[in-house]
């Protein structure tokens, strides 16, 4: 994107846990485009971006997280709540004061000064392998307590979508990720992650 918040970003997406790869691909972009763009660079700080919060290596790791089966079992208030305390971002689909329809979460870094690239990478890998933990734990603990609740929710979706003729976007997505109507919270099924710059 150029001219946007900063005078360049760069993304880099790839499906499912694949942030060193992704961090990779852009990595190479970024040094190919240093070659003959003249970046804003501070010795002390870094590089000097537009948004305070991203002085440092302007990089942000983004994973985005499908975690139904969290939101179903009451648990992800206080995972968001862990995550946050361990200096990383827990927000909605679209980012910063959005919401998750389908209970698709984004998890990224908040600080891009003081760690470097591989550091933020390997903090934000190991918390979102330990929320990937927690959700499959919820998912098979559901299956084993509450699986009439969770084929209900199944069953309504597809029934809904299959007979439907007219469905909203956001309906659409909660029901094809298996959520229930956001004021009653039950569910169950992961996604791609994103290093940008």
């Amino acid at each position: 994107m150029i001219n946007e918040e900063d005078h360049l970003r760069m993304q880099a997406l790839l499906p499912g846990f694949q942030l060193p790869e992704a961090w990779r691909a852009i990595d190479r972009l970024d040094t190919g485009l240093e070659q003959s763009l003249d970046y804003v660079f501070s010795r002390d700080l870094g590089y000097l971006t537009a948004c305070p919060t991203n002085v440092g290596t302007g990089i942000r790791v983004s994973a985005m997280l499908h975690l139904p089966a969290l939101v179903l079992d009451e648990q992800i208030t206080q995972i968001i709540q862990a995550v946050n305390k361990l200096g990383l971002a827990v927000r909605g689909l679209y980012g910063e004061g959005t919401e998750a329809p389908g209970n698709v979460f984004q998890v990224s870094n908040q600080m891009t000064l003081g760690e470097s690239e591989a550091e933020i990478l390997e903090r934000l890998s190991k918390v979102v392998a330990q929320v990937i933990e927690h959700e499959d734990n919820a998912r098979a603990r559901l299956l084993e307590k509450e699986s009439k609740v969770v084929f209900n929710h199944i069953g309504r979706a597809y029934g809904i979508l299959a007979n439907a003729h007219s469905v909203s976007s956001k309906e659409a997505i909660n029901l094809l990720f298996l959520a229930p109507p956001r004021h009653r919270s039950r569910h169950p099924a992961r996604h791609p992650a994103c290093p940008g710059r």
